[in-house]
């Protein structure tokens, strides 16, 4: 799990950012792995890792950290939603959407690194055909869809190709290359559609949908005795509330009419007040997790995002063909949007 830590100027923070992390597991209160440090995996994004023994169920975890200090400032606590488990099948992997959208713009090959390589060389001697020239792929993009580090740069750029061989030469270096791992050669030459344009286009029409998914989960703070209590800013909408005293005891509702939910503060509000101590646990809607990551999955229905994302990028080409395409494809996403 990641969160990502700017400065008050929007830059990413790369250093001086410390916390100790709980896992809490589906529907529990009960921590089920702490002491977890952050580290920095790129471009801001801070990352905890937590051991696979921990998250063998399925359901929704949360990571949370009481205190995130950065150099001299400790920022408020931090919680993060994430889901074990197999998606919806409606639902595909920020890895899935890429390839299968370079495939529609027939902008991108994918690949297996047929031997170990350097940090600066990638080899498949499938790709080799000494029928071609050795600019071939010059300036191309190679995605590696599975890296051996998420700090690595990702995509790289292909410096020179030796036809012969099927060897690559990328730049920055990277985690060095191992046999059987996935590629994909895109922005053919430099002239298509470069990585970064396709993942924004996905991120846009994520944002703009802003996916939210159900939840129940036992909250890990306890009431205080006052009206309110806070919850994690995922949370959009709470629906319910019950509370207990002791884990022994049942669940009991609170009727909807003894509290509400200001989504502006996040906060919880009670008509009277609750004895303190009380564990609590809520219903309601809470923000999918951004796919910053290429095994994240992206919580939108793939066809809808598929006709966005290619008829934006094919609407920008001077070609009067894309833009044809371009035109059927948005056309259709409009007609698909109202069902979702």
């Amino acid at each position: 799990m990641a969160i990502r830590i700017t400065d008050s100027n929007g830059s990413a923070v790369t250093t001086g950012v410390t916390a100790a992390w709980t896992l809490y597991g589906p529907s529990s209160a009960t921590a089920i792995s702490t002491g977890s440090t952050l580290s920095h995996l790129g471009d801001g994004y801070w990352g905890a890792t937590f051991p696979g023994s921990s998250t063998t169920a399925s359901g929704t975890y949360r990571a949370y950290a009481a205190t995130v200090v950065y150099g001299s400032t400790t920022l408020v606590d931090q919680s993060v939603l994430f889901t074990v488990g197999l998606p919806s099948p409606a639902y595909k992997s920020l890895r899935e959407c890429v390839v299968a959208f370079y495939d529609e713009l027939h902008d991108g090959l994918p690949g297996t690194v047929t031997s170990p390589g350097g940090t600066s060389t990638l080899t498949d001697s499938k790709r080799a055909n000494s029928n071609l020239t050795a600019d071939e792929y010059v300036d191309s993009e190679i995605l590696v869809l599975a890296p051996e580090a998420v700090t690595d740069t990702n995509p790289v750029v292909v410096t020179s190709w030796t036809p012969g061989t099927g060897a690559f030469n990328i730049a920055p270096s990277i985690t060095a290359t191992v046999a059987a791992q996935a590629y994909l050669l895109c922005n053919l030459r430099g002239q298509g559609y470069p990585f970064r344009d396709v993942k924004a286009k996905i991120l846009a029409a994520w944002r703009d949908v802003q996916p939210m998914q159900h939840m129940v989960d036992e909250y890990s703070a306890t009431t205080d005795g006052t009206f309110e209590l806070t919850v994690p800013s995922q949370w959009r909408d709470i629906t319910g509330v019950a509370i207990r005293s002791n884990s022994s005891n049942q669940w009991e509702d609170i009727a909807p009419a003894y509290f509400g939910f200001d989504q502006e503060r996040r906060v919880v509000r009670f008509t009277y007040q609750p004895s303190s101590g009380l564990a609590v646990r809520l219903e309601g809607k809470a923000d999918c997790t951004e796919p910053a990551f290429l095994n994240s999955t992206v919580q939108l229905p793939f066809g809808w995002l598929r006709d966005r994302v290619l008829g934006e990028l094919l609407a920008a080409s001077p070609n009067k063909g894309n833009q044809q395409r371009a035109a059927v494809h948005l056309q259709r996403a409009q007609q698909r949007f109202p069902r979702m």
